[in-house]
């Protein structure tokens, strides 16, 4: 009885642990995704689209490459 529970507890935080690694390698993906399609306005700071020409939020002119 003790050896199962043992067992048990051994096997579900391997599985436990091999999910989060998995699951935050996938996110991690995104996150860089996400930054290398984006930049931000020089005026309001606010994220933007990189090949957009002016801001959504302040209106400003984009002009130029902007590093994020």
């Amino acid at each position: 009885m003790l050896g199962a529970a043992t067992h048990f507890v051994i096997v579900s935080s391997a599985v436990f642990i091999l999910c989060v690694k998995l699951l935050g390698m996938l996110l991690k993906e995104e996150e860089v995704k996400a930054v290398a399609s984006t930049r931000t306005c020089p005026e309001c700071l606010e994220t933007i689209r990189l090949g957009a020409t002016r801001c959504k939020f302040c209106t400003a002119q984009i002009h130029g490459t902007i590093e994020s």
